[in-house]
């Protein structure tokens, strides 16, 4: 493929990457071996696989937080990761553009006012109240926690928490959303939800 239609693809896609290695034990060993992969705007895309075959770690790269031990990765348009070297400054950029929630919802509730929690991403970015307060409405309106807005999300369900950190997603409006198992503590009714 020529440099120009490299170009051109790239500035449609929220995620290239390109030879993509990744290593949990110095290279004994590779979760991922020269993955090359390219995510269009407005593209869903399900990753499957076994445990234990670099889903997560896949994720997470995605994410934006971590980084290969070698290959080319761009996220939302800024050049992230090239060879064996990390842009700090353009995996911050990146990040503002991504949504992201994992397994383990618990590991990413922080508050204990549901309301804070989904505020959290909106506050950092410093979104004018008005604005922050109709996102967290949507977003609790969209995963069915409006009633529990002041209720504290540590004390609740495994797939209450996980609903509160969907809602904390989707209120930051991301360009690119990353979800690692987002059904796995949701009952039938809400999985449906989440499709």
């Amino acid at each position: 493929m020529n440099e120009a239609k490299k170009h051109m693809i790239e500035n449609n896609a929220q995620v290239v990457l390109r030879n993509v290695c990744f290593s949990y034990d110095d290279g004994k060993t590779w979760t991922l071996n020269n993955l090359s992969l390219t995510i269009n705007a407005g593209e869903r895309v399900a990753i499957v696989g076994l445990n234990g075959s670099g889903k997560s770690t896949l994720a997470k790269i995605i994410a934006g937080l971590t980084a290969p031990d070698s290959g080319y990765v761009t996220l939302c348009g800024e050049k992230v990761f090239e060879n064996t070297t990390a842009c700090a400054e353009s995996y911050k950029k990146a990040r503002k553009y991504i949504g992201a929630l994992f397994q383990s919802p618990e590991d990413q509730i922080i508050t204990t006012i549901t309301e804070e929690d989904v505020a959290f991403g909106l506050e950092n970015l410093q979104f004018p109240r008005k604005t922050m307060y109709k996102r967290i409405s949507e977003a609790l309106k969209t995963v069915h926690m409006e009633d529990k807005r002041y209720d504290d999300p540590s004390t609740m369900s495994g797939g209450q928490q996980q609903r509160v950190a969907l809602a904390s997603a989707i209120a930051m409006n991301s360009k690119l959303l990353v979800l690692d198992e987002p059904t796995s503590m949701l009952d039938s009714f809400a999985r449906k939800d989440v499709d």
